[in-house]
C-alpha cells in the first residue's frame, strides 16, 4: 500500500514537474508529454542533456560563422539547432533557427544579425525552462 501511494504521488509530482511548463512559451509541455510517453522521463532528461551540449556550441559556431561571412556554414548549424530544439518543443528557437536557415540559403544576410540575437535570447529561455524540467524529473 505505501508503496502504491509512494508511486502515485510521486507520478503526480513528475506531471506537475511536466505541466508546469504550460506556463511557459518557452517549451511547449505537450512536446515533453508526448516523449514522456515515448520513452519515460529518462528519454527527456537525455535529450535535455543532448540539447544543451550540443545546441549550445553549434549555436556558436553558427554567430562564429556569420561574424566570419559563411552563410552556407551558418545555415547547417541554424539547421542544426532547428533539429535540437523541435524534437523537445522549443517552438520560438526552432522557428527563430529556421528563419536564420531560410535567410541564409537565400544569401540575405542584413536580418540575420538580429535574429541572431533574438535566438541567443531564446536559446537561452528554453534552456533555462528545460533545466528545470530536467531538476523536476530527476529522482
Amino acid at each position: 500500500m505505501i508503496a502504491r501511494l509512494s508511486f502515485r504521488l510521486s507520478a503526480r509530482w513528475e506531471d506537475a514537474a511536466i505541466s508546469d511548463t504550460r506556463e511557459s512559451e518557452a517549451v511547449d509541455s505537450k512536446t515533453l508529454d508526448r516523449l514522456r510517453n515515448l520513452g519515460g522521463n529518462g528519454l527527456i532528461v537525455k535529450l535535455i542533456d543532448l540539447f544543451s551540449s550540443y545546441a549550445e556550441p553549434t549555436l556558436i559556431k553558427g554567430v562564429q560563422a556569420f561574424d566570419a561571412g559563411d552563410l552556407e556554414e551558418l545555415g547547417r548549424a541554424a539547421h542544426s539547432v532547428k533539429s535540437s530544439a523541435c524534437n523537445l518543443g522549443a517552438r520560438e528557437v526552432e522557428n527563430l533557427a529556421s528563419a536564420i536557415e531560410q535567410l541564409a540559403a537565400k544569401g540575405e544576410s542584413t536580418p540575420i544579425k538580429q535574429l541572431l540575437a533574438d535566438l541567443q535570447k531564446a536559446f537561452a529561455r528554453a534552456k533555462e525552462r528545460l533545466d528545470e524540467v530536467k531538476k523536476g524529473l530527476m529522482p
